[in-house]
């Protein structure tokens, strides 16, 4: 089943799984720390328990159970048997450039653009690049229009319902 001579056959999901549980669990951990030390607001005499930081901790909590459920399946399923490994190179390096491009968001664009802009050519970028390698040369420019496309709309659309419904003061 599996051709992988390190890892007995049914591992590789289950470490998989592992891996992301692990993931999971530290960031629904940090979400609920994050939720918990947002500013209370209570110089607005807002209710207890409609503080900003309730949805973040509520969240994080749901997703911190959740990774210890799927961690607990990886482990029935033999996800500690065997060592970890990465998978494919190219894989690593997909998820590299998936990673760069998130924290270049945050860190080197919001700020720089405004924020419609910022998230369009997020989208943009991240969107062509994952479907420039995954179309033959010929569509090529379709998947680049299409890229351009959904970025705009997607940065314009979010730029509105977060300041204009939601009334959330964006950078």
């Amino acid at each position: 089943m599996s051709a992988d001579p390190v890892s007995p056959a049914g591992t590789k999901p289950a470490r998989a799984d592992l891996f992301t549980g692990v993931l999971f669990l530290a960031l629904g951990l940090a979400m609920l720390y994050g939720g918990y030390t947002m500013d209370r607001l209570t110089i607005r005499q807002i209710h207890p328990m409609s503080f900003p930081g309730m949805v973040p901790m509520a969240l994080g909590a749901a997703l911190a159970i959740c990774a210890l459920v799927l961690m607990q399946g990886a482990i029935r399923s033999g996800g500690l048997r065997a060592g970890f490994h990465f998978g494919h190179p190219s894989g690593l390096a997909r998820l590299a450039i998936a990673l760069g491009l998130c924290l270049a968001y945050p860190l080197v664009l919001i700020g720089l653009l405004p924020f419609w802009l910022a998230t369009a050519l997020f989208v943009t970028v991240f969107i062509a690049f994952f479907e420039w390698t995954a179309r033959p040369p010929a569509r090529h420019a379709i998947a680049l229009a299409t890229a351009l496309l959904q970025g705009v709309l997607i940065g314009v659309v979010i730029a509105y319902v977060f300041s204009e419904l939601f009334l959330v003061r964006l950078p």
